[in-house]
């Protein structure tokens, strides 16, 4: 396995220059990453209210990009997909005091959920919601499970539609 490389990076347009290729790949999973970085780009002042600018950090491994990681205070880390869960390790250990892991774009794979804790420290919380509606279903912080999206919020009403068999 190539070398792990933390970085943290201060000027968004750089950031996104550097990360775009990597997150295109799977755009539909980056979106809320693309937008963040559009509005950073633009000017918007994250986190400006709270005393702290964008947290803007990246995996490199080789010539590539393995992970990427924004925190724009006090929100929550957003992390890509990642080309290995040692580069989220990487991603967690250059960003020492992580105290939530969250996913929510893309499902959570079993082995994955197993291999986690090992180098981020805990099990993910892992969310659902849609962009028109919003976060809907979410495991309870302060006990992540894997293998579920967990329980509908406090006003949410969830309903699964029954399997509809398909002829061959």
């Amino acid at each position: 396995m190539a070398h792990l490389r933390f970085h943290l990076l201060q000027d968004p347009d750089e950031f996104a220059d550097r990360v775009r290729d990597f997150l295109v790949v799977h755009e539909a999973e980056h979106s809320l990453l693309f937008g963040i970085l559009s509005n950073l780009s633009s000017g918007w002042a994250y986190g400006a209210d709270s005393g702290g600018g964008p947290v803007l950090a990246l995996v490199e491994e080789g010539a590539g990009i393995a992970a990427v990681g924004v925190c724009t205070p006090p929100r929550n880390l957003v992390i890509s997909r990642s080309a290995t869960v040692e580069a989220v390790g990487a991603l967690a250990g250059g960003l020492s005091g992580l105290r939530l892991a969250v996913c929510g774009s893309a499902p959570l794979s079993p082995a994955l959920a197993r291999r986690l804790p090992a180098v981020t420290g805990r099990l993910p919380v892992v969310r659902y919601g849609t962009t028109e509606s919003g976060l809907n279903i979410s495991n309870i912080c302060d006990e992540p499970r894997s293998g579920t999206v967990g329980v509908p919020l406090p006003g949410e009403l969830v309903a699964f539609p029954r399997q509809i068999e398909r002829a061959s």
